[in-house]
C-alpha cells in the first residue's frame, strides 16, 4: 500500500505463500486479490452501495450484470447488510452509519473471495452496537477466511480470536493460543500489559 509513497521507507519481509511481497518482481495485484483490507476508519468509496461491493471483481474483468448481481448480493449477506440494505442499492454508500459503512467495506472485501482479510482496528471507530455485529461478523467470517486484527483492546482479542500475538516497538514478543496469553502467558512483559500494568 506504499509503493506509491517516495519517502515511504520500508525494512524486513512479509512473506506469504513463502513469497516476501516487498519483492521487486511480487505481483502486487495479485497480493491484493488475495488479500483483503479493512482499515480504522470505514472508508466507503464515494459511490453507490452496489458499486462498492462491485469495484473490485469489475476490475478483474467480471462485467456480466447477473454474476455481478450475485456477488454483490453474497458479499452483502455475509457482511450481514442485505436485509438493511437490498432496497437501496443504488444511493451512496457515503449515506450509511459508520457501522454500516464498515460492513460495506467488509463486503467489498469479501466479493474478491481473497485468503485473508487485514482488519487494523476495525471496530475504534464505532459504538458498541455496532462493535457487537463487526465482532459477531468476523466469528462468523473466520470459517472461511484467516482473519488477522490488530487491536488493542484485550477483551476484543480475548473475546473473538483464537491465537493472540503480543507485538512491543515492532518485536513480536510471544504469540500462543489466546486462552494461553491471556491465562498462562511465558512472559513477565506480556502479563504486565494483558493485565494493565503498562500500555
Amino acid at each position: 500500500m506504499n509503493d506509491l509513497i517516495p519517502e515511504c521507507k520500508i525494512s524486513g519481509d512479509i512473506l506469504f505463500e513463502d513469497q516476501n511481497s516487498y519483492a521487486k518482481d511480487y505481483d502486487v495485484i495479485e497480493l491484493r486479490t488475495k488479500i483483503g483490507m479493512v482499515f480504522q476508519k470505514p472508508n466507503p468509496f464515494p459511490m453507490s452501495i452496489y458499486d462498492n461491493i462491485a469495484y473490485g471483481p469489475r476490475c478483474q474483468g467480471v462485467k456480466d450484470k447477473n454474476q455481478l448481481d450475485q456477488i454483490v448480493e453474497e458479499s452483502l449477506k455475509r457482511a450481514a447488510l442485505w436485509d438493511e440494505v437490498k432496497d437501496r442499492l443504488k444511493e451512496s454508500a457515503m449515506k450509511l452509519s459508520g457501522g454500516q459503512q464498515q460492513r460495506v467495506c467488509i463486503a467489498r472485501a469479501i466479493a474478491m473471495e481473497p485468503e485473508v482479510i487485514l482488519m487494523d482496528e476495525p471496530t475504534s471507530a464505532l459504538d458498541p452496537i455496532a462493535t457487537q455485529r463487526i465482532e459477531d461478523l468476523i466469528t462468523d467470517l473466520k470459517k472461511d477466511y484467516t482473519i488477522i486484527i490488530v487491536t488493542h483492546s484485550m477483551q476484543q482479542a480475548a473475546r473473538i480470536s483464537d491465537y493472540t500475538a503480543f507485538f512491543y516497538l515492532g518485536e513480536l514478543k510471544e504469540m500462543d493460543e489466546t486462552d494461553v496469553i491471556f491465562k498462562s502467558p511465558k512472559l513477565k512483559q506480556t502479563e504486565d500489559y494483558i493485565t494493565g500494568r503498562f500500555g
